[in-house]
């Protein structure tokens, strides 16, 4: 029985992504350990998946642009660093076309959790923007398993 090297992606990507959310749920952070180890596993991943080394390239631009987008807003207060860092590396595991949708629609999330914010936040909207990680890891895994 051969196991196809996409569904190694999708499963290394889903357990990397829900133990992150573990950690957020239970500890209120995101290791900076969790998220490098999650960054180098892309190297073999990519080998073993034999992806082509523009997509590689893709997937690092797109990736690029997100760390720099989320520099300004963890800057600016908008966000916290542990989601932000965690939907950069979540970027190099999606193919491009699925990682700017992802990263649209964690942009529309963070959009609306910071206007809620800012008209006065309600105490269940206060634990979902500190646990924004979580929201983080499902919506990545949701797009890992529709980009398969």
């Amino acid at each position: 029985m051969v196991i196809s090297p996409s569904v190694i992606g999708v499963a290394l990507g889903t357990g990397f992504l829900g133990v992150a959310a573990y950690r957020n749920w239970r500890y209120g952070t995101v290791s900076n350990a969790l998220l490098a180890l999650f960054v180098i596993a892309v190297v073999p991943t990519a080998w073993i998946s034999g992806w082509p080394f523009e997509e590689i390239a893709q997937r690092g631009i797109v990736c690029a642009v997100a760390l720099a987008t989320i520099f300004v807003l963890f800057v600016t207060g908008v966000m916290g660093a542990g989601a932000g860092k965690l939907i950069a590396a979540t970027l190099l595991w999606l193919p491009p076309s699925a990682g700017v949708l992802f990263g649209i629609a964690c942009a529309v999330l963070i959009g609306v959790l910071y206007r809620a914010a800012r008209l006065g936040t309600p105490p269940w909207l206060m634990m979902v923007g500190d646990r924004f990680a979580v929201t983080v890891a499902i919506l990545g895994i949701v797009f890992l398993a529709a980009s398969a």
